[in-house]
């Protein structure tokens, strides 16, 4: 962004909407289009961007810990760290953390639902004809429904549990 807050020429950003869950936070697309950034503002955990005599000077230090890949330009990609995070590692991650979502995405939706349908049901008068004459009552009252209700309490609860540990 420039100092005003503008965007710089060649990024645009887009936000991503309304979602199941977790709606505090702020996510969003960003696009990049004909854009160059200097090396220096280049930033990552795991690689940096040096020059190729830069990475020559901290190889005896970092012998083991650091992998050299050419990055064009006569700069040179160096990836950092004590553990190597594999492609295959990181993508498993990923994939993990999204069903993970997902997951708790399904369990908030069946909260809802639940909760939506046992209002209603709470609501919703019947009229059931006996000796002592007419009587209302809740839906909820209804022995079926009150089994299902207390069903979805448990093993909403067990889920909510197993989704919480992973």
């Amino acid at each position: 962004r420039h100092g005003n807050g503008e965007l710089v020429k060649g990024i645009s950003v887009h936000d991503m909407g309304l979602k199941t869950t977790a709606n505090d936070l702020d996510n969003a697309n960003i696009h990049f289009s004909s854009l160059k950034v200097p090396a220096d503002a280049l930033l990552s955990k795991y690689c940096e961007l040096v020059s190729a005599e830069e990475a020559l000077k901290q190889q005896p230090k970092t012998a083991g810990h650091m992998q050299q890949q050419d990055g064009g330009n006569g700069s040179v990609y160096i990836i950092k760290g004590g553990e190597k995070i594999r492609p295959f590692d990181m993508i498993g991650q990923r994939l993990y953390t999204g069903r993970i979502c997902v997951a708790e995405a399904a369990l908030e939706y069946r909260r809802v639902l639940f909760q939506k349908a046992k209002a209603y049901s709470d609501a919703k008068q019947t009229l059931s004809i006996s000796q002592k004459g007419i009587n209302k009552k809740s839906l909820s009252v209804l022995p079926q429904l009150q089994k299902i209700f207390d069903e979805n309490e448990t093993s909403f609860a067990k889920l909510n549990a197993f989704v919480r540990k992973c």
